[in-house]
């Protein structure tokens, strides 16, 4: 999954979360929290962003840092 979002990000964001959503049985909301995390662990030690990361953070609409992820124990 890494590679996909990684990849796809420009053309296919909403396709991706579909994906998150298929595999992770979650809703979109959850689902972004899922990337979310995924991109806060590209951060280095000094919390500077990698190009990528940066680039997925201006695509969800995030200001600096992707939300800290939110877990419930409901799944859909």
């Amino acid at each position: 999954m890494n590679h996909k979002i990684c990849a796809t990000v420009d053309r296919k964001t909403l396709a991706i979360l579909h994906k998150v959503m298929e595999d992770e049985k979650c809703t979109r909301s959850q689902a972004l929290d899922h990337i979310s995390a995924y991109y806060q662990k590209r951060c280095t030690d000094k919390h500077e962003l990698d190009e990528v990361t940066e680039h997925v953070i201006q695509k969800l609409g995030w200001n600096k840092y992707p939300p800290k992820p939110t877990y419930s124990s409901k799944k859909n």
